[in-house]
């Protein structure tokens, strides 16, 4: 008779097996299942194939070829057919890669901006110094983490850049003689070298959408400005330089709460992000059609932007901070 303390044993064992077989059978029925609705299309392709490559019609069809040509020429029909097979398969793993690409620099912009709050809630204000290097980084983390999201969710676009600008200007005090305008380019994202450095809030696709408050999106840079409202505010390279980008659009930024200055005014627009591509109309189906998909891609991370934006306007705009940029000298020699 078998001991009751082993019978125990036994069906602990056994109940233990059952569950991790209904476990494993759980995930692997869920892998199954992903794996053919995210392949259906190849599945019906390959039934398609094998029916097609069996067909009466099909042999019909190859004996009334020269017997030398029939193997070729079957190889040949079959290599066709298997051809959207593999470019589907491929699509598939392209289209995963990029969503999944999207999602992480999501996540990344959401830990760099809570690391970047708690990292100034830490450092006093007297030290505006260790609070403005805080924020510089903070904000070349979404930035760069922003334009991943836009890369990966519209590569037809061919994103060439992701700029961020700021509005420097403190009620007129912005000396455009010394700086070249009031508006800099705070961090671009893609292409390393800057495009342009600082431009005039009166004359620029920049400074039109942080004035006016709204978006603005030039489709072609390679015709006449005046031919499209927007962009008749672009402001064009210097005569004899050549200009990188063929399409951009701009979007201004506003201050929507942050907990480092909770009781802040709400003030206008006073930054702006921008994105360009070397491919003429390449945000035409994200903005012009319906919504304005692109936006509602980066309102997010634009917000998180905007927060950390607003402290380093105020920080950048101290006197000490001014005058150190006037006494720059190189600032008189960027070119665009």
């Amino acid at each position: 008779m078998l001991h009751p303390a082993a019978f125990y044993c036994i069906t602990i064992v056994f109940r233990s097996f059952g569950e991790a077989f209904a476990s494993y059978f759980s995930l692997l029925w869920g892998a199954v299942k992903d794996f053919l609705l995210g392949h259906l299309f190849i599945i019906v392709l390959a039934v398609i194939l094998g029916w097609f490559a069996n067909s009466p019609a099909l042999k019909k069809f190859l004996a009334s070829i020269p017997e030398s040509l029939r193997e070729p020429l079957r190889f040949l029909m079959l290599a066709l057919l298997v051809l959207p097979i593999a470019t589907c398969g491929r699509f598939n793993a392209e289209s995963e890669r990029r969503m999944r690409g999207a999602e992480e620099a999501r996540t990344k912009v959401h830990r760099a901006f809570a690391l970047t709050v708690s990292e100034l809630v830490a450092t006093s204000s007297s030290y505006p110094a260790s609070r403005l290097i805080i924020l510089s980084e903070g904000i070349g983390k979404i930035t760069t983490r922003t334009f991943d999201v836009v890369d990966n969710t519209y590569a037809a676009a061919r994103l060439r850049t992701l700029s961020v600008f700021v509005d420097l200007d403190d009620q007129g005090e912005c000396d455009e003689a010394i700086l070249s305008g009031c508006i800099e380019d705070i961090v671009q994202e893609g292409e390393l070298e800057k495009d342009r450095r600082y431009f005039k809030k009166s004359s620029s696709l920049v400074g039109a959408a942080i004035s006016d408050g709204k978006p603005y999106y030039c489709p072609d840079l390679t015709v006449n400005p005046a031919i499209d409202p927007g962009c008749k505010t672009f402001q064009p390279p210097p005569a004899g330089l050549h200009l990188s980008f063929a399409s951009v659009v701009c979007y201004p930024l506003t201050f929507v709460g942050q907990p480092i200055k909770p009781n802040a005014p709400d003030p206008k627009p006073f930054a702006a992000i921008c994105l360009d591509s070397k491919k003429k109309h390449a945000f035409d189906s994200e903005i012009s059609e319906g919504q304005d998909r692109l936006w509602e891609s980066i309102s997010v991370q634009a917000g998180r932007l905007s927060t950390l934006l607003y402290e380093f306007r105020q920080l950048r705009r101290t006197p000490a901070l001014r005058k150190a940029l006037e006494c720059n000298q190189a600032v008189k020699e960027v070119n665009f």
